[in-house]
């Protein structure tokens, strides 16, 4: 995805245009020289790291690894001070492929039990920043620089440098080594969006670009080599508008009110609470009755043919006697709580009463 940001157009051609415009434009203006006025801004191929035999070849052409291609089969061992040798037993005709390396460690290549040469591991390339597009004598060639730092984890970098415009063929280049590169050959009537792209043998960074909001004939005063006899008035930037004045505050009014949780009784306010009790589980005691009268039965095994028979007496659980201030509602014995401080009992309830109070709302 590339990052795009707005143009920087130089628009300091005025001042050399402005005795042509003068004159009432009787005579081509003068061009003005622009070299180096910042039109558009945002903020390799021998750098292949190879290893080669007269037949096989060994590439960092993928991030953190190594292909090995044309090794005829034979065994292919990769070998770095410290590590395990890392091999590929008579890989057939596909390509013998090394990953998960280290990017920045060189590693020996070994075809067939021969060194072919030393390769370096390396990583994707970071994108290019700070893209800054400058204007030339030139209406048709602009010049780039941009910021790129290479490391030893992505070695040397090539940057793709290009130029498109809507209908207009693509204008690229592609420099080395250094951050900074022209382009010729532009469309002066096209608004070009121009881009850089940092790569090495591992891959391709993302693109940083910038566009164009004016044309090369515009910002030059020249289309090809003719000199333009009209240039437009540039406009000046309208003035920031000002900032809406704060909205007045709303006007309020006092009105009163009971407090939060009363009721309005009319000239006071009043709140109600109903009726807490206390309750006590009922409490039992066993009581006991002496047996009743003793009586003769028959018995036909008694000597005299009677016995006597006295009942035993009775234990009967009986429930206490209702505590003092309680009443028994039949399940339980229960008592009206105190009257909480502040309150009164209107027979039914606790009531307390208080005053309105004042408060603040809008007019």
């Amino acid at each position: 995805m590339h990052r795009n940001i707005t143009a920087l157009v130089a628009l300091g051609i005025a001042g050399a245009l402005s005795a042509g415009l003068c004159a009432g434009l009787a005579s081509p203006a003068r061009a003005a020289d622009v070299s180096g006025v910042v039109i558009a801004t945002t903020t390799p191929d021998d750098t292949l790291v190879v290893a080669k035999s007269p037949t096989a070849t060994a590439v960092a052409s993928l991030p953190r690894g190594i292909v090995v291609t044309n090794h005829g089969g034979k065994p292919v061992v990769l070998s770095t001070q410290g590590k395990a040798p890392m091999t590929k037993p008579r890989p057939g005709n596909a390509p013998a492929t090394f990953t998960g390396l280290e990017a920045g460690r060189s590693y020996t290549v070994s075809v067939g039990g021969k060194v072919i040469g030393t390769v370096v591991a390396v990583s994707e390339p970071a994108a290019a920043t700070s893209l800054v597009v400058r204007a030339t004598a030139s209406p048709t060639s602009v010049d780039m620089s941009w910021q790129a730092t290479p490391t030893a984890q992505t070695g040397p970098l090539v940057y793709d440098v290009s130029a498109t415009a809507e209908g207009k063929p693509v204008v690229k280049s592609t420099v080395k080594d250094i951050l900074n590169a022209r382009l010729s050959g532009l469309d002066p009537r096209a608004l070009y969006t121009f881009s850089v792209v940092a790569r090495n043998t591992a891959g391709a960074a993302t693109a940083v670009s910038a566009t164009m909001t004016r044309t090369l004939a515009d910002i030059t005063g020249r289309d090809g080599d003719i000199a333009v006899t009209t240039v437009k008035a540039i406009e000046p930037a309208p003035a920031p508008a000002s900032p809406p004045a704060p909205a007045a505050p709303p006007a309020t009014r006092t009105i009163y009110v009971c407090p939060d949780g009363f009721v309005d009784a009319g000239t006071s306010c009043t709140k109600t609470i109903a009726y807490t009790f206390s309750t006590i589980t009922y409490t039992f005691h066993t009581e006991t009755s002496p047996g009743g009268p003793c009586n003769y039965l028959p018995n036909p095994n008694s000597p005299t043919g009677l016995d006597i028979y006295c009942p035993p007496p009775i234990v009967s659980t009986v429930k206490d006697a209702t505590p003092a201030g309680y009443t028994d509602n039949g399940t339980a014995w229960t008592k009206r709580d105190a009257t909480p401080a502040g309150y009164t009992d209107n027979g039914s309830a606790w009531v307390t009463t208080t005053a309105n109070v004042a408060r603040e709302v809008p007019a």
